[in-house]
Parts: C-alpha cells; sequence; structure tokens
C-alpha cells in the first residue's frame, strides 16, 4: 500500500504539472486565433458545461471512490458492482435528463447569457463530449481512485493533455475555429472512453468471479447509507461548482458581455492552476481509500484530528510561498502569456490570488468530511453559494469582474469559518488550524519576503527577479530543515507511509 501511495503521489504530481503546462499552452493558443468575444464564449461555455456535468452526476463519483474501499477491505465484491450497476443506471437516466433540458430550453438559456451561439452552433459537439465524460467519470476516474490506482488515471490524463495540445496547435497552425475545438474535446473524451472500457470490465469480470466463491464476510448491500451519502454529495458539488466555476461566468455575461467574460476567465486562470496543486485537493484520490480503512477499522477521530492538521501543514509549507510569489508576478505572466489586451484582467487575478490561501486551507475539510462519512457537513457549506451570487448581483455593476474576484474570495472566507465552528461546536471533533506552523512557514519565507520587496522597490527586470525569487526559494528550502514545521511524531508517521528519508531534512 505505501508504494502504491508513492507511486500515486508521483504520478498525479506529474500529471498536474502536465496539465498546467498544457492548459497555459492551451489557454495561449485560443487567445491568439480567437477574438476576445470566441474566447469569451469558449469560457462560458466551459461554465455551463462543468455546470451540467456536475448537474447531471447525482454524486455518484464521490460515492464511488467512498464506499469501494470499503466493500474490498471486507471482500465485498458483490457490492462493488452492484454500487457501479447502479451507478451506470443512474448515470443514463441524468445524461437523459440534461439532453433533454439542453435541446427544450437551450434557446432559452443562451438568451439569458448574451451567447444564444452556444445552443444553436454547438449543441451536436456537446453533447458527445457530456456523454463520454460523464460515462468516463464513473468507469474510470472513481472506480481506479476507489481502487487505489489513481497513478492509471494520472496516465491517461497526460495523454490526454498531451494530445489535446497537439489538437489545438493544429487548429491554431490552420486557422481553424471554435466548433473544431470543441470537436477536438468530444474526441479527446471518446478515446479517454475506449481506454477506460477494458479496465472497467476486467474488474466487474474479476468481482463476478470472485463473488461466485462463499464470502468470508458476508455483508449485505448498504442501499441507505449509499443512497444518503450520494445526494449529500449531489447537492455540495452541484453547489460548490456553481459557485466556484458557474456563478461569476454567467453573472457577467447577463449584467456586461462575453468579452468581459473573456476577461476574468484569464484572471481565473492562475489562481485556478495553484488550487489545483494544493497536497489536500490534488492528492484527495490518492489519500481517501487509505483514509476510509484508517476510520473503519479504528473509528477514531484522534487519527483523523491528526491527519487534518499534517495536511494542513503540508498546505502551509508548499502553497503558501507559491501563493505570496505569484501575487507580486500576476501582472507579468499575464502580459507574457496572453498579451497586453488583457492586462484588464491583473486586479481581479490578484484578488483571488490574496484569497487563494483560504480556498486551500478548507480542502482538507472537504476530504475529511468524505472519509468519516460526514457529507451532510460538506452539503450545507454550499449555502455559500447562495451569498456568492447575491455578492455578485450587488459588486459585479458597480466593480466589475473585480467584484466578482471579492464575491468569491470572501465566500472562500466564509466556508473556513464554516467548517471550523461547524466540527468544533456541533460535532465535538476538534479540526484546529494550525496557527503556530503558520507563523514558522512565515519565519522561514523571511528571505522571499525581502526578495520581493526589494523586486518592487528597484524595478528590476523580469528576469533578474526571477534568479533572486530562484535563490530565495532555496533559502527557504533550507530554512526549512533547521526550523521545523512538524513534530517528530508526525515526521515519522508521514515517513511510514511514503518511505522517502530524503524528505526528513524539510519535514
Amino acid at each position: 500500500m505505501a508504494s502504491n501511495l508513492v507511486k500515486n503521489t508521483l504520478v498525479v504530481y506529474i500529471e498536474q504539472a502536465i496539465t498546467a503546462v498544457s492548459a497555459f499552452a492551451i489557454s495561449a493558443l485560443l487567445v491568439r486565433f480567437l477574438s476576445e468575444s470566441d474566447y469569451g464564449v469558449y469560457r462560458l461555455m466551459g461554465s455551463v458545461l462543468i455546470f451540467a456535468l456536475y448537474f447531471s452526476s447525482f454524486g455518484l463519483e464521490m460515492s464511488i471512490a467512498r464506499f469501494v474501499p470499503e466493500f474490498l477491505s471486507k471482500e465485498g465484491y458483490r457490492n462493488v458492482n452492484k454500487l457501479m450497476s447502479g451507478a451506470l443506471l443512474i448515470r443514463g437516466i441524468g445524461l437523459s435528463l440534461i439532453f433533454l433540458i439542453f435541446v427544450i430550453f437551450g434557446n432559452v438559456i443562451g438568451d439569458l447569457i448574451n451567447a444564444r451561439v452556444i445552443f444553436d452552433s454547438f449543441l451536436p459537439l456537446i453533447i458527445p463530449y457530456i456523454f463520454f465524460h460523464l460515462i468516463n467519470n464513473i468507469i474510470g476516474r472513481a472506480l481506479l481512485t476507489g481502487y487505489s490506482q489513481r497513478y492509471i488515471v494520472g496516465y491517461v490524463n497526460i495523454v490526454s493533455k498531451l494530445s489535446m495540445l497537439a489538437l489545438v496547435s493544429y487548429l491554431f497552425l490552420s486557422e481553424q475555429g471554435l466548433a473544431e475545438v470543441i470537436g477536438a474535446l468530444a474526441l479527446i473524451t471518446f478515446i479517454e472512453f475506449l481506454i477506460y472500457l477494458p479496465l472497467f470490465l476486467s474488474k466487474i469480470l474479476h468481482n463476478i468471479k470472485v463473488s461466485s466463491a462463499p464470502a468470508k464476510i458476508p455483508s449485505l448491500f448498504p442501499a441507505k447509507r449509499v443512497t444518503k451519502y450520494s445526494l449529500y454529495n449531489y447537492l455540495f458539488s452541484t453547489g460548490q461548482i456553481f459557485r466556484e466555476y458557474a456563478v461569476d461566468s454567467v453573472m457577467i455575461a447577463y449584467f456586461m458581455s462575453t468579452v468581459e467574460v473573456a476577461f476574468y476567465g484569464i484572471a481565473t486562470v492562475i489562481p485556478t492552476f495553484v488550487r489545483k496543486f494544493s497536497p489536500s485537493r490534488l492528492l484527495s484520490g490518492v489519500l481517501l481509500p487509505g483514509l476510509v480503512k484508517q476510520f473503519e477499522t479504528g473509528r477514531s477521530y484522534k487519527d483523523i484530528s491528526r491527519n487534518y492538521i499534517i495536511l494542513q501543514k503540508i498546505n502551509l509549507i508548499i502553497m503558501l510561498p507559491v501563493i505570496v510569489i505569484l501575487y507580486f508576478f500576476v501582472s507579468e505572466l499575464i502580459l507574457m502569456v496572453y498579451g497586453e489586451a488583457y492586462n484588464s484582467s491583473v486586479q481581479a487575478a490578484r484578488i483571488l490570488m490574496g484569497f487563494g490561501i483560504l480556498h486551500i486551507a478548507s480542502d482538507p475539510f472537504y476530504l475529511i468530511s468524505q472519509a468519516i462519512e460526514r457529507s451532510n457537513i460538506i452539503f450545507y457549506s454550499t449555502i455559500w453559494g447562495l451569498y456568492n451570487l447575491a455578492a455578485n448581483f450587488v459588486l459585479i455593476p458597480r466593480y466589475g469582474i473585480e467584484g466578482a474576484a471579492l464575491a468569491t474570495g470572501s465566500a472562500a472566507l466564509g466556508i473556513f469559518i464554516y467548517f471550523t465552528l461547524v466540527y468544533r461546536y456541533l460535532h465535538h471533533i476538534r479540526l484546529s488550524f494550525p496557527w503556530k506552523a503558520l507563523g514558522k512557514v512565515l519565519f522561514n519565507m523571511t528571505p522571499i519576503i525581502i526578495s520581493i520587496g526589494v523586486i518592487e522597490y528597484l524595478s528590476i527586470s523580469f528576469m533578474w527577479a526571477t534568479i533572486l525569487i530562484l535563490f530565495s526559494s532555496i533559502a527557504y528550502l533550507y530554512l526549512l530543515t533547521d526550523n521545523k514545521v512538524f513534530d517528530q511524531g508526525e515526521r515519522e508517521l508521514l515517513l511510514s507511509k511514503i518511505k522517502i528519508p530524503i524528505l526528513l531534512h524539510f519535514i
């Protein structure tokens, strides 16, 4: 299991690095060969599609990732197959629902967000993309995550992202349009389906073969638990996606235009990329099976609290320096990658970066809540989506895309406070933020903070600023070896899981 954890972790980080580079390159190419209005339509369509995908998901992915490890630990292979067959049936119903909505009400939705072209011209390409994407989520990503084989998903994602980059590069060179880009997305999801299908069938057939023998630990399928967990996660994930990805773009399109959606889309690229590297979020599929098995075996909230603190400390060590550095360099990155036309995105990007640490600090709560089957806590956090919507009504007409960034950022603060208070006072589980560790990380960041001050004061070139930040980051790592953030027990636990002795110097 430890070797699988290391393999999963390494592959996921390589996958995200390739994904990040590909995303930057793809967005830069799209900005170059699409007009601002068309790029705005592309970003808006992405928001609509993401919400549609989660709206029709019914929380199935989270349930598969949560219950498959539990069933396997109890040799409930028949239950795994029951879960998968039920998930596919419900997924079919969800797909039928979303297709009917798009066909019947597509033009109404398009008129509402000032982008009717999405449903007039691109619906024949959107439908196959949604179909294969949602099927892949079940038979590939969720099932393999439940089997502690997240690294296979990583391999597939790496191939997919590189293939998409190659296709977009070809479209750029051949001066194609938005329809061809959407067609490329649909083609990639179909190729993923062809990869995942044999893997899915092999596991189902293996479970049938194994379950034909008398089970050592007979168990009934926990239909009530699975249904309740799925429902809460469905409502939560739909609300969260609406808050994080859909509501801002839709409201900007409603109050302003698709051009401003394009500007806001660029503003969100770097903060979104940073959050994807949050260890608690990035490694959720890697860590969840182990946390589930640990909790189901001992049902110890003390262990859960310790895991929470470790996750928060890892977040601080890795992500806080990145957020601080990018906050000051975001304008140079936008100018370098996207050009002067998108310079008005800088302030919104900085607002989102400033609130980024709160998003990252909330990620461990989601992972812990899934592991201990407290999906109702996650569900009630979606109330902040309504706050985000209301704040957009007030702030966007007055402050434009910066208002949308303020609404999203302040919602992140509310969510962090909500999780902390609910766990402590309603569920009596003490998940305290490691403030002392935050102080140590800030102290260790002294070279980085001084370097940023020098860069801002002297206005030195981007190249020399990058070199200075690189050396100050090395100094930060050196200080970590002396002013350690983890205590001895936490270090021993981490090393027992990942078995990489060199990390002892930094943790």
